[in-house]
């Protein structure tokens, strides 16, 4: 996502994960808090991302392996109040960036700001509102049918601009798009990147030496939720899902890298966090001293060992919905056959089903609405052969956030779900 740097062209030729796959395991990082971070982007020397209503800069590692633990705050990002990821284009000291769903040019030398003028998408000069610095130049896209440009990046030249979106002419719910830039600064009509895209969601994309396409999905085939993937952008396109580890049963997605790291977004521990690789602890071994034991003679007396099973730790399963709907994302069947047949092998377990809702709508709607998706994962288990009496549900309309400063279609995506989880 950003204009590379020579090291990351030089890793670029093989896929930049593959040296972090032997020896190491991924981690969240030391900065991490217990508030969601966000918005990782290649900037500089380092990483930015974003926790609340600020922005950071993490410094790259020392030595490839190492966990990132230096971090400065940047004055001018945290002023932009930008959403998601954003591009930087180092040659042209340009960062482009996404907010409320428009997509904006921003220099970092005097921080002056333009819509990005896209063929087939106009700008309206238009009052704007207020609370970010995007604001002072007072342009604003209003295009029929689009619901918003997200996730901008950019390849090393600088002249294809990568995003997220759901446009006329997709494979189906948001898709990768790219734009050409033009000899008058301007960019070409939107293109659909067919070789990555699917009928499910595809978001977050990142370019890795103009040869490799990061992106994430939710597609069907994925561990559970949301994964990271790649495709090659020259010759034959393979889109292979990354290894488990960068990938997990939880959400991940946001990938970035060069050849010192690799990060992604996650939520496989709960909270949304910045996850690395760090290097595994080499065991001990310690060497066998020869000692002399004293044998006993005494007859043992042989006890029949009583075994008793205790039931295992069921992993929770989240289901996402669509936007203001009790209707699922994608198919679940895989989680309701996993929770069909724990119930049948520990028939005494209780089921838990916990319904949210993202933060748009008014609380008494949206209380309503986690009930109703509760009622919907509910009706499911119980037509799967789920008995009554092993489940209780419980809505919680907006209060309990996943993403408490969700600001994009992902983030608020993220919020919108049910999860199930043994309580008893």
């Amino acid at each position: 996502m950003i204009l590379l740097s020579a090291l990351a062209l030089a890793t670029s030729a093989q896929a930049l994960e593959r040296q972090f796959a032997k020896g190491y395991e991924y981690a969240s990082l030391p900065v991490c808090t217990n508030e969601a971070e966000s918005g990782l982007s290649l900037y500089k020397d380092g990483v930015a991302y974003a926790r609340k209503d600020s922005s950071f800069i993490l410094s790259m590692p020392d030595s490839v392996g190492q966990a990132s633990t230096k971090q400065v705050n940047d004055e001018m990002l945290s002023d932009l109040r930008y959403d998601g990821q954003f591009a930087y284009d180092e040659k042209n000291q340009v960062i482009y960036v996404s907010h409320e769903g428009l997509l904006y040019s921003v220099s970092t030398v005097n921080g002056k700001s333009a819509p990005v003028q896209i063929e087939g998408l106009s700008a309206h000069r238009e009052e704007f509102a207020s609370g970010s610095s995007l604001a002072y130049r007072r342009w604003r896209y209003k295009v029929p049918g689009v619901t918003g440009l997200y996730n901008p990046a950019l390849n090393s030249k600088g002249d294809k601009l990568y995003f997220s979106a759901e446009l006329a002419g997709g494979k189906g719910g948001t898709d990768i798009w790219m734009v050409t830039k033009k000899s008058d600064g301007s960019w070409s009509a939107p293109a659909n990147v067919a070789s990555v895209n699917s009928k499910s969601n595809e978001d977050y994309p990142f370019i890795a030496g103009d040869s490799l396409l990061y992106f994430s999905s939710d597609r069907p085939d994925t561990l559970a939720g949301w994964n990271v993937f790649r495709s090659r952008m020259k010759g034959k396109p393979e889109v292979a899902m990354l290894p488990e580890g960068i990938n997990s049963k939880g959400n991940d997605y946001n990938f970035v890298g060069n050849g010192k790291a690799v990060y992604v977004l996650s939520d496989r521990d709960g909270n949304v966090d910045v996850f690395g690789p760090v290097k595994k602890e080499e065991p001990v071994v310690e060497t066998p001293v020869d000692t002399v034991v004293p044998v006993d003679t005494t007859p043992a007396i042989k006890e029949e060992p009583k075994v008793e099973e205790k039931m295992p730790e069921f992993e929770p399963c989240t289901f996402y919905f669509k936007f203001d709907k009790t209707e699922f994302v994608k198919n679940y069947d895989a989680e309701i056959k996993r929770t069909v047949a724990f119930i049948n092998h520990y028939s005494d377990a209780i089921i838990e089903i916990s319904g949210h809702t993202d933060v748009r709508g008014g609380d008494a709607y949206n209380q309503d609405l986690s009930q109703r998706r509760c009622k919907a994962v509910y009706d499911c288990l119980v037509k799967a052969g789920v008995s009554p009496k092993n489940l209780r549900s419980v809505g919680y309309g907006k209060s309990q956030l996943a993403l408490p400063n969700a600001n994009d279609a992902q983030s608020h995506l993220l919020n919108r779900r049910v999860i199930i989880k043994v309580v008893q």
